[in-house]
């Protein structure tokens, strides 16, 4: 019985069928084969399609990109649609490459509202690129997790789907000038710690 359970879980990332004492044991034998800290909850659960699936969070990633040697860069940013993409190139110690892509609604935000998107889009590609190139890929990080769970919250009406089609007063250039300030103030920063 518990090998068909176990078998679930491999074969269709399914702990539904799972007692609390299996997740936990699962979990930590995850963590261990991962050599990750499991108490400082690497994973989280997540309700998806009809399954029970775990998804990583930044806990996880953190701790992949230190041992693994992961150091990411971004390589190109932009705006379509009210939709700002970041896509972000990430390296190991072993000279092994990988790619992503994250993206968030910026709709007509302005100020705090729109930086707070672009850093989303940003943290979500480059968690996106460490599950990658660990060989995590199959795992959820934190803020797809969050945006699944948060479509389904706000319901077909006011879904992501809504935005398409509809044009936004915010362009591409006022991304441009908010990267060019954000570049400007590290250059300051930069130089009052020299």
């Amino acid at each position: 019985m518990l090998e068909d359970k176990i078998a679930n879980v491999v074969m269709n990332g399914d702990l539904s069928k799972l007692n609390e004492r299996q997740r936990y044991d699962y979990q930590m034998e995850l963590c261990h084969s991962l050599k990750i800290n499991p108490f400082t909850k690497p994973f989280e659960y997540i309700p998806l399609n009809g399954k029970l699936q775990l998804y990583a969070t930044k806990g996880c990633t953190d701790q992949l990109r230190k041992l693994y040697g992961v150091s990411v860069q971004i390589v190109k940013t932009w705006d379509y649609k009210g939709v700002y993409f970041v896509q972000v190139k990430a390296f190991d110690k072993n000279g092994r490459e990988d790619m992503a892509t994250g993206f968030a609604n910026v709709g007509n935000f302005g100020g705090e509202q729109l930086g707070n998107a672009m850093l989303k889009a940003e943290t979500k590609a480059k968690r996106r690129v460490t599950l990658s190139i660990c060989g995590l890929g199959a795992f959820m990080c934190e803020e797809e997790a969050e945006d699944v769970t948060s479509d389904k919250k706000q319901g077909p009406e006011k879904g992501d789907n809504k935005q398409i089609g509809v044009k936004t007063t915010r362009t591409s250039s006022d991304v441009e000038k908010h990267l060019e300030m954000s570049d400007k103030a590290k250059e300051e920063v930069s130089s009052e710690n020299k």
